[in-house]
């Protein structure tokens, strides 16, 4: 074997432990952020740990959690794909499938969720959530095909593409509320690495005469901080305003466990 070929072997073998050394570190990374609840984090760092040089097993593992972690964070379109990916790549979990039929459940595609409760019963037919997925996705049709008088309408003047929820009166006028929300302009002003948005804030919006919103804005110190705040209520006399705020102490990391 002459030096040149010598020299070359000796780089291909360095390029690859360079490139194992990568996969390694951002699949450690990842593993990390997914037993921390950071599903936003972990799924960029499994996509970039995945790698058809990565074993089979350790692949299919990466699928599920990136499903997984999709699926924590109610991005229902995206788990469908990756929950197929993780059946394709026939992972030894039925939890896949029944997590795949919650996914087309919740976005209205009945007929296709049926199909998949009705195979996770073969999978687990001692589970009770294969035929009460089967029955709920008929119900929901029943309802869809019937649907009552009653109509929701998206309130525009007060929604956006981000999280905006839980919603409270806190005047006796039904005209002043408060609701938390994930938009752009919270108080801390950075990123939740559950939900890839910002920090949740407490805001406030009231209505006027003509039955139009104000645009809403977060509540005055002492309510919002740089952490998340969420989950406004008032008391039955509108005098006092409750709401949840995280602590900003550092604790112990959070286990993620299967829900």
């Amino acid at each position: 074997m002459n030096m040149s070929r010598t020299l070359t072997l000796i780089a291909i073998f360095a390029f690859m432990a360079t490139v194992a050394s990568a996969q390694n570190k951002f699949l450690k990374q990842a593993d990390e952020a997914y037993k921390n609840a950071q599903y936003s984090e972990a799924i960029e760092l499994y996509k970039k740990a995945s790698s058809k040089k990565v074993k089979k097993d350790v692949k299919v593992e990466i699928i599920f959690k990136t499903a997984e972690s999709y699926r924590r964070n109610h991005d229902y379109k995206n788990a469908e794909v990756w929950y197929k990916k993780a059946i394709k790549a026939k992972i030894d979990e039925p939890l896949a499938t029944l997590y795949l039929a919650d996914a087309l459940k919740a976005q209205e595609k009945y007929d296709e969720a049926v199909v998949e409760y009705n195979n996770y019963k073969k999978l687990a037919p001692s589970d009770p959530r294969g035929e009460n997925g089967v029955e709920s996705c008929k119900l929901a049709q029943k309802w869809k095909d019937a649907p009552t008088k009653y109509s929701v309408e998206n309130v525009s003047q007060l929604n956006t593409k981000y999280n905006d929820w839980g919603v409270a009166y806190t005047k006796k006028n039904f005209k002043d509320i408060a609701f938390t929300s994930s938009r752009e302009g919270t108080t801390g002003n950075q990123v939740d690495p559950w939900l890839g948005q910002s920090t949740e804030d407490v805001f406030e919006a009231k209505l006027d005469k003509n039955g139009k919103w104000s645009t809403p804005g977060p509540l005055a110190a002492p309510f919002n901080s740089k952490m998340n705040e969420g989950s406004p209520a008032s008391n039955n006399k509108y005098t006092l305003l409750y709401f949840t705020r995280c602590s900003e102490k550092k604790i112990k990391p959070l286990v993620a466990k299967s829900f």
